[in-house]
């Protein structure tokens, strides 16, 4: 029946199609098997956590630290461009590298479905680390990206500001939060066991080039 449906749905791809792609849980090996049968590779896992959003701790920045929830992504003047910079330079995940970088256009784009939820660290001023989400209709935080600039790294940045986007996902309705990770990301994914974030399953995403001809 699978292979029946695949056939279908090939002779409906458009001549010109250079890539398809498809997604196998990561604790179905009998259908990624098959997938690898028709050609498939898993170009990238994809781990989904989940922490319910109770209990939760007061951010206790450092000094020199500061902590902005910043919803609608909207800096001034020069402060829009070093948060712009910073946003790139943190970008050393494996999903930027495979090409999906991320901007804060794109980010403030993500947030279409609920209330918008952002946070921005800053050191002495200057942006330096940020998480994007929104919490959506059902209760859900959903927390699209974290990142902190490189020269930063070390200082628990990361932590604050997510920290800080519980309680305003909390505030805003949200009953859990839940992030999807690359399983290769190791640094994120400690945070995330840190702050009680469980995982609940992963994702294999899985691409075949080139695609037949229709």
């Amino acid at each position: 029946m699978g292979s029946a449906l695949h056939e279908a749905l090939l002779a409906r791809v458009p001549a010109d199609t250079t890539e398809l792609r498809s997604s196998v849980h990561d604790d179905e090996p009998g259908s990624l098997a098959v997938a690898e049968h028709w050609g498939y590779a898993v170009q990238r896992t994809s781990i989904c956590s989940q922490k319910v959003l109770a209990d939760l701790p007061t951010p206790a920045p450092g000094a020199g630290v500061t902590l902005e929830s910043v919803p609608d992504l909207r800096f001034a003047g020069d402060d829009a461009d070093a948060v712009e910079a910073m946003l790139l330079a943190s970008q050393t995940n494996p999903e930027a590298a495979a090409g999906q970088v991320a901007t804060v256009d794109s980010l403030r784009a993500l947030a279409h479905t609920g209330d918008p939820v952002a946070v921005l660290a800053r050191v002495d001023g200057s942006p330096a680390a940020i998480t994007v989400g929104d919490v959506t209709p059902d209760g859900t935080l959903f927390i699209a990206y974290t990142g902190v600039d490189p020269a930063r790294r070390g200082h628990g940045l990361a932590r604050l500001v997510k920290e800080q986007a519980h309680l305003d996902g909390a505030r805003l309705g949200g009953r859990v939060c839940v992030t999807e990770n690359e399983a290769g990301n190791a640094g994120i994914r400690r945070i995330n066991a840190e702050l009680g974030y469980e995982v609940r399953f992963g994702t294999h995403y899985l691409v075949r080039r080139p695609a037949p001809p229709a």
